[in-house]
C-alpha cells in the first residue's frame, strides 16, 4: 500500500518509470531469492530517499541492488 500511495502521487512520465524500477527490483529479488514474482511483489519493499533506494526483503543476508538510469 505505501508503494502504491507513493506511486499515485507522481506525475507522468515519474509514475511509469518509479512503477519499472520498483517491478524490475522485486523481479530481481525473487530471482535472487528463489521465490515467486508475487511473493516478492506482496513481501518486498523499497523506497527512495535522498541517500537513494532502500528495500525490506523477508531474508536476513548482505542484499544490495542498483538502480541505474540510462539517458
Amino acid at each position: 500500500p505505501d508503494e502504491a500511495r507513493a506511486l499515485a502521487s507522481l506525475p507522468e512520465p515519474a509514475r511509469t518509470e518509479r512503477f519499472h524500477v520498483l517491478w524490475t527490483l522485486k523481479e530481481a529479488f525473487a530471482k535472487a531469492l528463489g521465490v515467486g514474482v508475487l511473493e516478492t511483489l506482496r513481501d518486498c519493499r523499497f523506497h527512495r530517499d535522498p541517500a537513494g533506494w532502500r528495500g525490506e526483503v523477508p531474508v536476513a543476508g548482505p542484499w544490495r541492488a542498483a538502480v541505474h538510469r540510462l539517458d
